[in-house]
């Protein structure tokens, strides 16, 4: 089984080997110390035992020996074999009127005298014992070492030719040093040790094996829970065995599953959020309590004109300093009510909208305030308002004309026929008049609603030139105005590639206006040249010699109703010739611009796209 590092590694694993290790060592010692104490009481009792049967035979030998039965040669010889056959000293005493005397002491060993009056005194202490005809055993310190020995005695019985009975006529005893059993036992102790040591390096290395691999479940374990804290959910934890152990991985293992699909809908649902965000058109700013940045989307970075490569941070403090709302959003976050604010920025409307966040207690934690720019709107609501009054003006203007005639007509003020004749011609005048009014508002309503046709199509530039010539030379030299298109001299002019019928509706409404304030005497002229700005496009140009345009009127002349009536001297017209005109261009994806200085004329465009083989095709 391949082991990882992490698990050779593992301190839980190496407390456990520690632990177990340090179990067999004590285990080891225990049965040692446990061994050493039970062999000594034991080793004690057979050698009492022992020395008890050899006590025995001596005892009887003894006996024989007193009533004439055994020789004193076989005695002695026997007497002298038994200590080095047991390994301790032989002591016989015999009894005589009061006195216990010592009686035999094999010649091979010597004793000192303090020693032998040690043992006697030990020996008389039990005496007791043996006078009735028992055995006796236990343990002494004698000698200047105090070694201790074990004293095994049994009693010289002899029978009493007067009354036939068993009598104690001496004793027999028997001393072993202690040290001398145990060292007779040393090589059982090695034996132990040695085994038990064998014993421990065997069971040491399935131990080692066995702990790995218990422990290896429990290392991916904790390898799962740590990658999840660090916000990694795709580790598990593999799972070898059927207990608590496995129980607890297939837990973290389920957790991990749980929380990785948790937290994917989550980042899903934030992501989607803040997709949401960021393409809205609003811009939005989350602050935290602290008003720390919690979310900045693009839209109000482009609104304030800020650098998006720049901390989001440091964004979100120039958002607040150039709005000034930093009190108002500490308003907010105290009073958890909602607030709207109307700010302006470079010349653009903004309205804010500061809402509190509330935690689980209702309690403001965080706002969010959203930025819109109503500048578009703004204008729009004051275009309709003047849409509206210059349309009510425009309206007015013949009617209050017309009834301002009518009503003497119907009341017979007037009596000449010259003069009423001369009343119905400008009643007549003020209805066409009224007439082109609702006619250019229905062709603007057209317009803007997409009902109008701007299908493009193949045209001869020449052509339409030769058109707008023809329409016009006549009325031109009416009003005494020197009119010209130079283009038409030239034969390489390119073909175009749009609607005809709009190109020439927005030329007429060019040339219309270049009639109304261009002096007699004066030029309109008609250019078609290249447009430097798009290679693949022509630009028509009506320039005039009239009043001209006022520099803060030329980006309003394209509106509907607006009259320069300062500059251009004249209040003829509805107001709306132009506006149908940049309608028109817009349609037919083109672009209407006008170029003018005061009092030296104005000059108005028109791009169209120059025609190319499979245009048609195309669409």
């Amino acid at each position: 089984m391949a082991r990882g590092p992490e698990a050779n590694n593992s301190v839980f694993l190496r407390r456990l080997v520690s632990l177990l290790f340090g179990a067999l060592l004590l285990s080891a010692g225990l049965t040692i110390a446990i061994y050493s104490f039970a062999s000594n009481i034991v080793f004690s009792h057979l050698k009492s035992q022992e020395y008890t049967n050899r006590a025995a035979l001596i005892a009887e030998q003894t006996a024989d020996r007193y009533l004439g039965d055994l020789s004193v040669r076989v005695y002695d010889h026997y007497m002298k074999e038994s200590p080095d056959l047991i390994g301790a000293s032989i002591l016989v005493y015999m009894y005589k009127g009061d006195s216990f005397e010592r009686a035999y002491t094999p010649r091979s060993m010597n004793y000192e005298a303090d020693f032998l009056a040690q043992a006697k005194a030990q020996i008389e202490s039990r005496n007791y014992v043996l006078m009735d005809k028992r055995s006796v055993h236990f343990e002494a310190r004698l000698g200047p070492k105090k070694e201790l020995y074990l004293f095994v005695g049994y009693p010289i019985l002899a029978e009493d030719v007067y009354s036939s009975n068993d009598q104690v006529i001496g004793a027999v005893y028997i001393l072993g040093s202690m040290a001398d059993i145990s060292e007779s036992y040393t090589s059982l102790r090695f034996a132990l040790v040695l085994a038990s040591s064998l014993a421990f390096l065997i069971v040491l290395l399935p131990l080692l094996y066995l702990s790995r691999r218990l422990i290896k479940p429990l290392v991916d374990t904790k390898n799962v829970a740590l990658a999840m804290a660090k916000g990694d959910f795709s580790k598990r934890a593999q799972i070898t065995s059927r207990d608590e152990i496995g129980d607890l991985a297939t837990a973290v293992n389920d957790l991990a599953d749980d929380l990785d699909k948790t937290l994917k809908n989550l980042t899903n649902e934030r992501n989607r959020l803040k997709q949401i965000l960021n393409g809205l058109n609003e811009g939005i700013l989350a602050l935290t309590k602290d008003l720390k940045l919690m979310h900045i989307n693009p839209a109000l970075i482009l609104l304030f004109h800020l650098d998006e490569s720049e901390d989001p941070e440091v964004l979100s403090r120039k958002v607040l300093a150039l709005s000034k709302m930093e009190s108002d959003l500490i308003q907010v976050l105290a009073d958890g009510e909602s607030k709207t604010l109307a700010i302006k920025h470079r010349g653009r409307h903004i309205q804010i909208q500061i809402d509190p966040l509330l935690d689980e207690n209702n309690v403001p934690n965080a706002c969010i305030a959203l930025f819109r720019d109503t500048t578009e709107q703004d204008r729009l609501e004051q275009t309709r308002r003047d849409y509206v009054s210059n349309v009510s003006h425009e309206l007015r203007t013949p009617l209050t004309a017309v009834r301002g005639l009518v009503e003497p007509l119907s009341d017979g003020i007037v009596k000449k026929e010259e003069d009423r004749m001369r009343y119905y011609g400008i009643i007549l005048q003020e209805t066409l008049r009224l007439s082109r009014l609702i006619d250019d508002m229905m062709a603007l309503s057209r317009l803007q609603s997409g009902s109008v046709s701007v299908e493009p199509e193949r045209i001869s530039s020449q052509e339409l030139l030769e058109n707008i010539s023809y329409k016009y030379e006549s009325a031109m030299a009416e009003k005494d105005i020197l009119f010209s298109i130079p283009s038409l001299a030239e034969t390489n002019l390119p073909e175009l590639y749009n609607n005809g019928d709009r190109i020439e509706q927005i030329l007429v409404i060019y040339l219309d206006n270049a009639m109304k304030f261009t002096q007699p005497g004066k030029n309109i002229r008609v250019y078609l040249k290249p447009y430097k700005k798009d290679p693949d496009r022509m630009v028509f140009e009506v320039e005039d010699q009239g009043s001209g345009i006022d520099e803060e009127d030329i980006d309003r002349i394209f509106d509907r109703f607006y009259k320069v009536d300062k500059s251009r001297g004249r209040t003829d017209g509805t107001g709306l010739g132009l506006s149908i005109a940049k309608e028109l261009s817009q349609q037919m994806g083109e672009e209407v611009w006008a170029e003018s200085s005061p009092g030296q004329g104005s000059s108005f465009y028109l791009t169209v796209k120059i025609y190319k083989e499979g245009m048609e095709d195309e669409n």
